[in-house]
């Protein structure tokens, strides 16, 4: 069949496309039957480019949630509370003396709703070949020495790549002993929630 008007052939084909929606997932694939006409090299060689440049949104995407996703990082929101409960406010003593004592680190996200703080990887300069990542859990809308909990992770580098390494526990609670000292000096000093 020829369209006259538009000069081109219409043979009916399968022509894939790219679909991102709630009906197709994050990234999906799907096959649509359209009407395929002549097109030139460089009209080939756009919509291929397209293709690739969408396949790599794609995969960005799911390395983004990937710490989400973490088997270490859900073992440790299993271990202890997701932060505060539903409708509970987080300690401001708490919350803000643990900004203050994980400051040397990068924030990966804090929620001060859920009472949950995430680390980037941060590498000491003393010590290049490990690196350590740390989540805090508000527990409690009161100021108690239960009113925390850290999980620490520790990574070293073997053969340019990073495994996971055991931690000492009383690194773990020097840690929150820090936190507690430093939500202590807040209230003393009167910290107010600005």
């Amino acid at each position: 069949m020829r369209n006259h008007e538009a000069g081109m052939a219409w043979p009916a084909s399968a022509l894939t496309v790219i679909g991102h929606g709630p009906h197709l997932g994050a990234c999906s694939l799907s096959v649509l039957t359209v009407p395929e006409y002549d097109m030139s090299l460089s009209h080939r060689s756009a919509i291929a480019v397209s293709v690739l440049l969408l396949l790599a949104a794609c995969s960005s995407q799911e390395n983004e949630s990937k710490d989400f996703t973490d088997p270490q990082n859900q073992a440790a929101a299993q271990s202890v509370s997701n932060g505060a409960k539903p409708g509970q406010e987080v300690n401001v003593f708490l919350w803000r003396a643990t900004l203050d004592t994980l400051s040397f680190m990068s924030l990966k996200s804090a929620d001060p709703y859920g009472g949950v703080i995430i680390t980037n990887w941060y590498q000491p300069p003393s010590s290049p070949g490990e690196r350590f990542k740390v989540t805090a859990y508000i527990l409690s809308p009161v100021m108690r020495s239960d009113g925390v909990r850290v999980s620490l992770f520790r990574q070293v580098q073997k053969g340019g790549q990073w495994e996971e390494a055991p931690v000492d526990k009383e690194t773990v609670t020097e840690i929150e002993n820090k936190i507690l000292m430093r939500a202590r000096s807040l209230r003393a000093a009167g910290f107010q929630q600005q």
